[in-house]
């Protein structure tokens, strides 16, 4: 379900007691939408287009999959 600038703008003051504006959060809302993949909050910034890229190819729940894996092999990885 798609919201407006607006409606995004009044949940989120009314949940954060913060004021946004429609911009923020238009530009919020870009941001967790990569390719015309809706993105889960969940996914780190650098694997965003790796789980759009699998959505668009295997389906959401697949590509979710693949992203906690991802997610779990860079935590196991030597630093």
């Amino acid at each position: 379900m798609k919201r407006s600038p607006e409606t995004c703008a009044r949940i989120s003051a009314a949940l954060k007691g913060k004021k946004r504006t429609p911009e923020i959060c238009a530009r919020m809302a870009a941001a967790k939408t990569s390719r015309g993949v809706e993105v889960p909050k969940w996914v780190p910034a650098d694997l965003i287009v790796d789980y759009a890229e699998a959505a668009k190819l295997y389906g959401e729940e697949q590509a979710a999959s693949i992203v906690r894996r991802m997610k779990r092999e860079m935590a196991e990885a030597p630093r």
